[in-house]
């Protein structure tokens, strides 16, 4: 694949982050109703990055490989770091432009920062009867969410580097 799609791809799949920021200034009352779904939702969406990276080897397999990876996210939900597995989805990201479903994968992964960004606007942003934010809320979400999310894009281009110039897989 060249370098050139990879980057559009990752940054695209990386603007769902910022794109939360939008939103959650936009529907600041519902923040905290949807931070309360994140974690049960990430589960969900990590196991059908797997299935789709995995399905070329065999559904039956992929299948398999989802559950586990379903059930692990499920049993220790709350016990993980989500900006871990969002960095570590890069890798993911990767994988999936070897078996030709990068697009696919870049969507969910785009879904999975908006409920990330999200989930960090519910900790900062103060909802108030007249729905004003304050600017000095808007600049600590972003940058809570740059300083937090911004190693995707680093890990990305990092396994590109590593798969396609050293390892030359």
């Amino acid at each position: 694949m060249e370098i050139l799609t990879y980057l559009l791809l990752l940054l695209a799949s990386f603007s769902g982050t910022l794109f939360a920021i939008f939103l959650s200034n936009i529907c600041i009352e519902e923040i905290n109703d949807v931070s309360s779904y994140v974690m049960t939702i990430i589960p969900f969406l990590i196991s059908a990055i797997m299935f789709i990276v995995t399905e070329p080897n065999g559904r039956i397999f992929a299948a398999i490989s989802a559950i586990i990876m379903f059930i692990l996210l499920w049993f220790f939900r709350g016990q993980y770091n989500p900006r871990i597995l969002y960095i570590s989805s890069s890798f993911l990201l990767y994988l999936s432009t070897i078996v030709g479903k990068i697009l696919e994968v870049s969507i969910i992964i785009f879904i999975y920062g908006m409920l990330l960004a999200t989930f960090e606007a519910s900790n900062i942003l103060v909802y108030r009867e007249n729905r004003n934010i304050k600017k000095s809320e808007n600049i600590k979400l972003a940058k809570t969410i740059f300083s937090k999310y911004t190693y995707f894009i680093l890990a990305g281009i990092l396994f590109y580097a590593l798969f396609e110039y050293i390892l030359k897989i």
